[in-house]
């Protein structure tokens, strides 16, 4: 088991104090066997053997998977959900996210996609050069080129403007050689350019998330293709991911084979299930006193009943 450095911080995080008791102690013991990436194999049957090895019975693989779909849809104050779930190839893996532990040896489980085999990277701000400040174009000093760029930049367009206002200003043919004839015409401004549509479209990372969210994991070609379909927009990105966790609990509670496929589910619009608020219908008066009489009728035949 590799060494972990536990700080002090995991007690006072909001993200792990909402998680239930159960989930705080399955998240606790993860770190301890995930690698120095925050990264192990989503098998719940490994997974129970890594973390509670004495404890089998007390850890089938329904509450581990319940405990690991909590710690996915607990988002930290930065957006981000506790453990991120991700599929490569045909296996499916998870990455403690912020996980901030000295990295002592090379991943033993594969990055999400588009990170790599390393640990993610994140750019700030523009590249900076080891020693010193940053140079551009041959080792000048970033005010002195733009500078120099903007001086350039100002004499090339000050000398179109005044040809453009040059061919304005002569009458038709001259400078030709031929005549002067005077014209008498306007010329009209050019039209302006329409503005270019910006079409947003979602990050294709964005579907590995809803996948390891979904519940029924069939179909999974046809599911990307209605995905790539409805969402569009992080607006609707927004709008499934909701959807998709408000109903996790009655999904799980369902047989497998009573479960929508993710494709279905896209092209019914489901996602829009959670905005319609439950029918309760009302109690009636009269609905109580009958339930009430059948009760005492019950009562009185059993009593009856076991009368000699």
């Amino acid at each position: 088991m590799p060494s972990r450095i536990v700080r002090e911080g995991i007690n006072s995080s909001r993200a792990v104090s909402s998680l239930p008791e159960e989930a705080q102690l399955f998240y606790r013991t993860l770190m301890l066997v995930v690698d120095d990436y925050g990264r192990f194999e989503v098998d719940l049957d490994v997974i129970r053997a890594s973390c509670f090895p004495r404890q089998l019975d007390r850890w089938p693989p329904l509450r581990i998977e319940t405990c690991l779909t909590c710690a996915v849809q607990t988002l930290t104050d930065d957006g981000t959900p506790l453990i991120q779930r991700y599929r490569v190839a045909s296996k499916e893996y998870l990455q403690i996210n912020n996980f901030n532990q000295r990295v002592q040896s090379k991943p033993k489980f594969p990055g999400p996609p588009g990170t790599g085999n390393g640990s993610p990277t994140v750019t700030h701000g523009s590249p900076t050069v080891e020693h010193g400040s940053p140079t551009v174009d041959h080792g000048e000093s970033p005010s002195r080129a733009s500078r120099a760029r903007t001086k350039s930049y100002s004499e090339s367009e000050s000398n179109a403007e005044s040809k453009t206002n040059e061919n304005h200003s002569l009458p038709a043919g001259a400078g030709d050689g031929e005549t002067d004839v005077p014209v008498d015409f306007a010329l009209e401004p050019d039209a302006a350019a329409p503005p270019a549509q910006q079409t947003v479209i979602v990050p294709t990372g964005r579907f590995e998330e809803f996948w390891s969210l979904y519940w029924r994991k069939d179909g999974r070609q046809k599911a990307q293709q209605a995905f790539n379909d409805r969402v569009k927009t992080p607006e609707d990105w927004g709008r499934v991911r909701r959807a998709v966790i408000a109903q996790t609990a009655e999904m799980l509670a369902r047989e497998k084979q009573h479960r929508p496929h993710a494709s279905t589910w896209l092209n019914q619009g489901r996602m829009f299930d959670e905005e319609s608020p439950p029918q309760i219908r009302p109690v009636r008066t009269e609905d109580r006193n009958q339930q009430r009489r059948d009760n005492v009728n019950q009562l009185s035949k059993a009593m009856r009943k076991r009368a000699p």
